[in-house]
């Protein structure tokens, strides 16, 4: 019989995003070093798009410890503040768990506040994640930065513009 106590994915995010967010501030990061393996894989969005990256520098892919802790201090804490991370549902499967729920960001330039929904897909390796794999809104926080104009996009319906509406922000 195995009496070895398991380490459940959910339980290390848990416990890795408390430790996180406590340091967040001070710009202490060593909850990276503990519950990140070094070889961690961060993926925001899953994209490189050059323009997403021009308003979330933070989105794309990070691989490495450093290049994690690059990504939340210096990247995202400068331009956003996450106010309140809210989980409404975790499915767990073996080293594998999705977490889904909304986020409330403040983008520290405009002020303008957001809440967002997100989904988080991690995998754990020796108790410590090794992927981490965020989905956002992303047009939701991007209109958070925007300070003038309109977007002109092309839809199925042609060409239209898309303004900005400030009370949508906060």
């Amino acid at each position: 019989m195995n009496n070895e106590l398991r380490i459940t994915p959910s339980v290390v995010v848990r416990d890795f995003f408390q430790d996180l967010f406590g340091g967040l501030p001070q710009g202490d990061m060593t909850a990276i070093d503990r519950y990140m393996t070094p070889d961690v894989q961060a993926i925001v969005n899953g994209t490189t798009s050059p323009e997403l990256i021009q308003i979330m520098t933070w989105a794309g892919k990070h691989v490495g410890a450093d290049a994690v802790k690059n990504f939340f201090i210096e990247r995202m804490s400068r331009t956003v503040e996450i106010l309140d991370v809210g989980t409404h549902e975790i499915i767990e499967q073996g080293t594998s768990a999705a977490f889904f729920g909304t986020l409330r960001i403040r983008a520290r330039r405009t002020g303008a506040v957001i809440e967002s929904e997100y989904a988080l897909r991690i995998r754990i390796r020796d108790g410590r994640i090794s992927e981490y794999h965020i989905f956002e809104n992303t047009y939701h926080i991007a209109a958070s930065f925007r300070v003038a104009g309109a977007w002109e996009v092309e839809t199925a319906e042609g060409l239209r513009e898309v303004p900005r509406r400030a009370e949508d922000l906060r």
